[in-house]
């Protein structure tokens, strides 16, 4: 038999799923296709480690449903297997794409803080 805790929890982290699905405006179908897309676009992604990757599975795929969603409701009328598709086309090529965006941010950050800082620039 379950403890009341796991039970609890679960049913809080379940409510709070839904709770953030509904304020992103998608629906579940939508994140589901994008999580189908960038399964497949991960395959086109560089190495990474492992929780970069799961950073950009999750961003990705948050991403892809909402801009899917868009798209399909601005050029498509919002019929869900357009919302379906736009999303899972939208995380093909978005893995790729934030993949190698978050590869590039720890050199970005670490250029734009060695030039506050008066470490970088040019040298006279």
């Amino acid at each position: 038999m379950t403890d009341i805790t796991t039970t609890v929890a679960l049913g809080a982290s379940a409510g709070a799923g839904a709770v953030f699905v509904a304020a992103i405006g998608v629906d579940p179908q939508q994140l589901v296709w994008g999580g189908i897309g960038s399964i497949i676009g991960a395959g086109m992604a560089d190495e990474m480690g492992r929780w970069r990757a799961i950073a950009v599975f999750v961003a990705v795929v948050l991403l892809s449903a909402l801009l899917g969603t868009a798209a399909a409701v601005h050029w498509f009328g919002g019929a869900v297997l357009w919302r379906n598709v736009c999303s899972a086309v939208c995380a093909l090529f978005f893995h790729p794409l934030i993949a190698t965006v978050v590869g590039f941010l720890p050199k970005v950050l670490e250029a734009a803080l060695a030039r506050v800082a008066g470490q970088g620039g040019a040298k006279p």
